[in-house]
């Protein structure tokens, strides 16, 4: 068996959707990735091909690591070993293959995250260096059974609101969900808001193609007033169905009792990790 470690050139990204989702087909969460999902995760992301590798083994990609980039944090988008591969040590190979990379160029940390279920996975990246800094929950929730409040909600330019989002949240969003992942998305992430005396009191931002809220936040002066619930109510509206929430921080207990409150279920729970360099 030969094996090489390589940055991927855009002809084997192109081709890595069948490679992801075999490697992923025996987790706990499968994943089942189109090109333009793909493509959008990447894009959603800030993906680097420079600071991303693959293990190719006889021409074909056994393992890989793709790896997102800004400013000089580095985030581990997604690591998988095919399964014909694994139990080689090639995630470890390529792992420091990457780390090599994200050192050259001055990084100052990687964040990703994992299963908290995933005991092999993260076994491997404590061995890295890596430590649990937070943990995610992510729901899905399907607002029926409670009639919205009569609250004014209307589309706006999320430039509008992107300086002020910070202000309105208790926690930090997760990678994917952060202020720089909603610019990369441009027109396909769509924003709206409840205005009053002309000023955003609360708004969510979402992508109607993933069924994903990204940032649902109303400023706690406006709080308990029925706004997070019309902005959810028009979210479900937009989507035709469940909306996804993918990495809401847990210690934000009211945001998880206002979900609850709203019919909203658990699926996974996940590990923040982080390393810094």
């Amino acid at each position: 068996m030969s094996m090489s470690l390589l940055s991927p050139d855009p002809r084997m990204l192109a081709a890595l959707p069948e490679e992801l989702n075999d490697a992923f087909s025996d987790y706990e969460v499968p994943m089942r990735l189109t090109d333009a999902q793909f493509s959008q995760m990447m894009k959603q992301r800030s993906m680097d091909p420079g600071l991303s590798a693959f293990a190719m083994v006889d021409g074909v990609v056994a393992a890989f690591w793709l790896m997102g980039r800004r400013s000089d944090r580095v985030y581990l988008i997604v690591s998988g070993t095919r399964p014909a591969y694994r139990r080689r040590g090639m995630s470890k190979r390529v792992a420091d293959h990457v780390f090599r990379l994200v050192r050259t160029n001055q990084a100052a940390s990687i964040t990703s995250e994992v299963i908290t279920g995933n005991e092999r996975a993260l076994a491997l990246y404590r061995s890295l260096g890596f430590t649990i800094t937070r943990e995610f929950d992510c729901y899905t929730v399907n607002p029926s059974g409670f009639v919205p409040p009569d609250v004014a909600v209307e589309p706006v330019d999320w430039h509008e609101i992107r300086t002020l989002a910070p202000g309105f949240c208790d926690y930090p969003p997760s990678w994917q969900n952060e202020n720089e992942a909603i610019d990369a998305l441009g027109p396909v992430a769509r924003c709206i808001a409840v205005l009053i005396d002309g000023r955003p009191a609360g708004f969510a931002v979402f992508v109607p193609e993933t069924r994903t809220l990204c940032q649902l936040a109303v400023t706690p002066g406006h709080r308990r007033e029925g706004l997070g619930t019309a902005l959810l109510a028009a979210v479900h509206q937009e989507m035709g169905g469940a909306v996804r929430l993918i990495n809401v921080d847990a210690r934000d207990q009211a945001f998880s009792a206002f979900l609850a409150s709203r019919g909203a279920a658990k699926i996974v729970q996940q590990y923040e990790i982080a390393i810094h360099l």
